[in-house]
């Protein structure tokens, strides 16, 4: 696809307010990038992407709350600003974030430290620094810590996660507190993650026509 004509489809993806459907003028094959990104399921069969009744639906899934909005809008910019540099790392991320999310749970799931090196040496890439939350979830009688250790920091969290067999680092944007005019929603949990980053990777993905199947091989599956 010419740079131009994606340009101009993240632009009508990023619109306020937010697209609900595809430009007419987007070429052949971003609605089949986008519609095999809407079929996208968990292990349980739920959308992982799209709410219910939203079937049909190729454009991503805005969050309720005009913060995260303007928060998504804000990482697809300085995503596709940077998609020249970044090279190979803009669609391992946007693999690891769609292909990890899902509705209820909007982390970043890492399953090695090599994989939570790159994915936070791409976020300091960024010109906007956020306040990204990281914690690992660790399996009983886990042992050999000390890597994840020396990427996360001696101070990560660490939580006990039944049914898991390894460690997982998982990277969170917490939703904004709650602002006068801005959220709408009376109160904000601080457990809470934002979509943000989920709406932007899906926007970013139709835009450059990856499918689930490029995001797969960008994880080198």
């Amino acid at each position: 696809m010419r740079p131009a004509l994606a340009t101009t489809l993240l632009l009508a993806l990023a619109a306020a307010p937010p697209a609900l459907a595809l430009p007419e003028a987007a070429p052949q094959e971003v609605p089949a990038a986008a519609r095999a990104l809407a079929a996208l399921k968990t292990r349980k069969g739920s959308p992982r992407l799209l709410p219910p009744g939203a079937e049909g639906r190729l454009a991503p899934h805005w969050p309720r709350s005009r913060a995260e909005r303007r928060e998504a809008r804000l990482l697809m910019e300085e995503f596709w600003n940077l998609r020249g540099s970044l090279g190979a790392d803009l669609a391992w991320w946007l693999a690891k974030v769609l292909l990890s999310a899902t509705r209820s749970n909007t982390g970043i799931r890492l399953g090695t430290p090599e994989e939570l090196r790159r994915c936070l040496e791409i976020l300091e890439r960024l010109p906007r620094k956020r306040r990204w939350s990281l914690h690992l979830e660790v399996p009983a009688g886990v042992v050999g810590m000390d890597p994840w250790l020396e990427v996360a920091g001696e101070g990560v969290p660490c939580r006990a996660k039944r049914g898991i067999h390894s460690v997982i680092a998982v990277l969170r944007l917490p939703r904004p507190g709650f602002e006068d005019g801005e959220t709408g929603l009376a109160r904000i949990s601080g457990d809470y993650a934002s979509g943000a980053p989920v709406t932007a990777a899906h926007a970013l993905a139709i835009a450059l026509a990856l499918g689930p199947e490029d995001l797969e091989q960008a994880l080198g599956r």
